[in-house]
């Protein structure tokens, strides 16, 4: 069962849902449907809102038969989504170990 907190995230502001945890969210792949699979399932964990909601619109429409540019823009969004929810001295994205590791780490 998902833990709901009250949180202070980026920018102080308040959230209400589960906290990010520093960890994997996603490993050996680098296919943009994967990733915004993984992502979009992540941004859903952390929050409870309906507003995030278009951007897990995007990310359901790119999964099928999109043009590359625009699964890469829906991977932009869900990472600046998913990092509007890091709390104080975590980051969400890229680890510095390998390539094909996402997830939320430390600052």
């Amino acid at each position: 069962m998902t833990q709901y907190e009250l949180y202070k995230g980026k920018n102080n502001l308040w959230h209400y849902g589960r906290k990010p945890k520093v960890g994997l969210v996603v490993e050996g792949t680098l296919r943009l449907e994967d990733l915004i699979q993984a992502f979009s399932t992540e941004l859903e964990t952390l929050t409870t809102s309906h507003a995030v909601s278009g951007v897990k619109s995007a990310a359901r429409r790119a999964v099928g038969p999109s043009s590359i540019e625009f699964k890469q823009g829906v991977i932009e969004d869900l990472v600046e989504a998913l990092n509007s929810y890091s709390p104080d001295g975590i980051w969400f994205g890229v680890s510095e170990q390998g390539q094909d590791q996402f997830g939320w780490w430390e600052k």
